[in-house]
Formats: structure tokens, sequence, C-alpha cells
């Protein structure tokens, strides 16, 4: 983000006071770029679904071949036309789309940073399913985080109907089982009946 920033000043300063370029350079440092970038993008890609450190770094490369890709045509338009006007307008463009790619990995980040719920599993959806199941009255009292992508820790109430104890561990394993279905990998659960006054589920 930093760097964007500074590329964003030499660029206005580019724009204002134009300064020659040679494009034949622009071209080659641009163009070992591209296949630098391009092959470790590929090497990241399958790996970038399930870790956030990977996913970063594999954003950083894609962005950096897609960057290396503008410079080359920027640097053939020059080339051609003597546009260095272009050069610098790349040059915000593509700190534009870095930043952008920058914030959703800091939002992302520090979700996880700050023990936050996951966005892609529903309370709602568990609240359906877990007060669907046979003997449960309903479930409140819910707090979900996470440690990190793959740890997701999962602690609630449930309220169940009369019964013995040795039929809740029936229970338990049946919501423990949905629940792991979801992706949720720590599950803490309490079983009561009508000890609660607050059935509210957070």
């Amino acid at each position: 983000m930093a760097i964007c920033i500074f590329l964003f000043k030499e660029a206005c300063h580019r724009i204002i006071h134009p300064q020659p370029i040679k494009s034949s350079l622009m071209i080659f440092v641009a163009g070992i770029g591209l296949i630098a970038n391009t092959v470790g993008t590929l090497l990241l890609w399958k790996a970038s679904d399930n870790n956030i450190n990977i996913r970063s770094a594999f954003l950083h490369l894609l962005s950096d071949a897609v960057s290396s890709l503008a410079v080359i045509i920027g640097g053939i338009a020059i080339f051609f036309f003597n546009s260095y006007w272009i050069d610098p307008l790349l040059t915000l463009f593509i700190s534009a789309y870095v930043l952008k790619e920058c914030f959703s990995i800091l939002k992302e980040a520090s979700n996880v940073l700050l023990m936050g719920s996951p966005k892609s599993i529903s309370l709602d959806k568990i609240k359906r399913e877990i007060e669907s199941i046979e003997g449960i009255n309903n479930i409140h009292h819910v707090h979900m985080w996470m440690l990190n992508e793959q740890i997701i820790h999962f602690e609630a109430h449930i309220d169940v109907k009369d019964m013995l104890i040795s039929e809740s561990t029936q229970l338990s394993l049946v919501i423990e089982k949905k629940l792991h279905d979801l992706g949720i990998s720590h599950i803490t659960l309490q079983f009561e009946c009508n000890k609660c006054s607050s059935k509210n589920l957070i």
C-alpha cells in the first residue's frame, strides 16, 4: 500500500512534467517480469483457495503479471507514437488495482486477527438445521469465531426436551456431524432443559 501511494505521487509528477522513456528497456524488463510472475501465479493458483497467506502472495504475483503486460503494451505505444504520458497513466491504473486487492486481503486478515465470525457460515442455517433434530426445542447463546481459515470455534446452549444424559450424547453426535459438514472444527455444546430465560440465538 505504501508503494502504491509512492507510485501515485510519482505518476502525478510525471504527468505534469513528462520525461523521455527508453521504451525498448521498458519492454525488456516488463517481459522478464511477465514470465516470472506468470510462472509464480500458476504455481500458487491451486493452493490459494484455502490459505489467506498463499492467496495474498497469489494476488500479488497476479497483479504484477497484469502490470507487466500493461507496461509492455505501454512500451510498444511509446516506441511507435512517443506517447510518454502512457507510462504514468498505466502506473495510476495499476496502483489503483493493487490498492483494491490490498484492501480486500487486509479486511479478511483483520477479521481473522480480531477472531470475527466467518462470513461463509450462516447462523440462521445452523439454527434451522439443529432445531429440526428430534428432541431439541431450540439453540441459543451462540458464539462462533475463527482462529484461522481452517479452525472455526463454535459454542452454544442446546435446549432439549426432558431426557436422560445418555440420550443427549447421541444428540450431540448428530449436531456435531451437521456442524462439521458446514466447516466448523471445534464444537462445545451445553445441554439444558428450560434453564435460560433468554432464548436469543446470539
